[in-house]
């Protein structure tokens, strides 16, 4: 029924907790799920309330996400299929009423954010002023509805962000202290009598080019895994997070930022500043002061900046050092995290999919376009050459670096490239490794930091030296 189906829509962040990397040395190091106990039960739990579904309304829409379910979760393209049907799950469940149209949002279970927010207010107001703190348990207890405490949270955070309420220290005890950091006073700021508090929702806008696509869907699925819902996101050229059908544009956008309290997150290229209509979302963004967060593509620098966005303002520029664009991508994900009270993911997993993110799009045609290497004058030594022409004559493009107690191996095609165990000549070959990782000549697949992958920078670097040869 309506309320299992939205129960185990839910359980999606615990699931995904069950993938694990498998494989390694002569098989691919994939990130697996297909045959963990935990998402056995959870797929089929899905499919009988899905088939179900199906039953009663022969829907194409569900009949494909059944599909994907039962057939594409082989251990081979695991985490694609999740990410697809995870998006699947998030349509539908933003258009549940549409599969249970019985279903009211009057309900005792149907209510919305508004309307928590409202009951938390007056939940407030009746108890402030007293010398006993509230506690997120006592609003939680409050609220006609289940919630865990991270929702509960998050709603306060609203409240408070919109100036509604405030959290104090409480009413003067002398001698005593309120040590518990979940127990607070909160105090109504400001009421207004007879009318609906508004609350903006907050929401991610990425403002892009349509011809920045490969870059900017890699970053979509990024969010995702971060935890983000389609509810969270708008994003008018990554299917599920586009303008829907039979809408107007430039009225869509308006609504967007009147209706929610965006975040913009402007993915900067020539692209971007060749399109009137990205130029456009920049001068909204601007008029109404939404915050903001710049993101440079492969290629474009910091002088570059124009228009609206303040170029000294700190931003991510995709094609800078590996540690440091590690670094930014971490400070990117807490924001959001806090921002929309998400479950943080676990450490090992954040770091996974974010080098797989940086992989992505270190492979695109972007860098090794004309573009991205103004100004650039690529240096390679002669060692770190000889290791690239290897890496390349290998048919899987890949090198694999093991360290042990007797030593340490660089692996190409079956062949230890290192001959000598003396530890100056293993540094040589670890800088030569360093080297190509520098130039984005090779990435880092997995987070063990032993398998690495031939780039299509890689290739072209090689293919241009070549013709320069010739």
């Amino acid at each position: 029924m309506r309320d299992d189906l939205l129960c185990l829509i839910d359980k999606i962040e615990d699931i995904r907790g069950e993938f694990s990397m498998s494989g390694g040395n002569v098989t691919p190091e994939l990130n697996t799920i297909y045959d963990k106990d935990r998402f056995l039960g959870w797929k089929q739990e899905l499919i009988f309330e899905l088939q179900e579904i199906h039953d009663k309304s022969n829907d194409s829409f569900i009949w494909s996400v059944l599909v994907l379910l039962k057939q594409k979760f082989d251990g081979w393209s695991d985490e694609s299929s999740f990410k697809e049907l995870v998006r699947s799950l998030r349509a539908i469940e933003k258009n549940i009423e549409k599969y249970y149209p019985q279903s009211s949002m009057s309900s005792d279970k149907g209510y919305s954010k508004q309307d928590l927010l409202d009951i938390i207010t007056k939940f407030i107001d009746k108890n402030s002023g007293g010398r006993k703190p509230i506690s997120l348990q006592d609003i939680r207890n409050a609220l006609p509805i289940r919630q865990k405490p991270n929702e509960v949270q998050f709603l306060l955070n609203t409240l408070e962000e919109s100036n509604v309420i405030r959290k104090t220290k409480g009413p003067s005890m002398k001698g005593i202290d309120v040590k518990p950091s979940s127990i607070y006073y909160y105090e109504i700021n400001r009421v207004i009598e007879g009318e609906k508090i508004m609350i903006k929702q907050p929401k991610i806008f990425i403002s892009h080019s349509s011809a920045d696509v490969d870059i900017v869907t890699p970053l979509v699925e990024l969010f995702e895994d971060i935890g983000l819902r389609s509810n969270h996101l708008f994003c008018s050229s990554v299917v599920g997070y586009a303008i829907p059908m039979g809408e107007d544009i430039y009225e869509y956008l308006k609504n967007q930022f009147n209706e929610f309290e965006l975040h913009v997150i402007f993915v900067l290229s020539d692209n971007y500043y060749n399109s009137p209509a990205c130029m456009n979302e920049m001068g909204a963004a601007w008029v109404l002061k939404n915050r903001n967060t710049i993101i440079l593509t492969p290629g474009f620098e910091f002088h570059e900046i124009k228009g609206a966005v303040n170029p000294r303002q700190i931003g991510l520029k995709l094609d800078s050092n590996v540690d440091e664009v590690k670094e930014k991508l971490g400070g990117l994900r807490d924001g959001l995290v806090n921002e929309f009270g998400l479950n943080k993911l676990p450490e090992v997993r954040w770091e996974s999919k974010r080098d797989d993110f940086i992989r992505k799009v270190r492979n695109l045609s972007t860098f090794t376009s004309p573009r991205y290497g103004k100004d650039k004058e690529i240096q390679v030594s002669e060692l770190g050459l000889l290791l690239l022409k290897s890496i390349a004559s290998d048919a899987s493009g890949t090198l694999i670096k093991v360290r042990t107690m007797s030593g340490t191996t660089l692996q190409v095609n079956g062949k230890n490239m290192i001959e000598s165990d003396e530890r100056r000549d293993v540094a040589k070959w670890e800088v030569a490794v360093d080297e190509l990782l520098e130039q984005n000549f090779i990435v880092t697949v997995g987070h063990k930091g032993e398998l690495f992958e031939m780039t299509a920078k890689g290739y072209d670097y090689l293919d241009s030296i070549k013709s320069d040869e010739n």
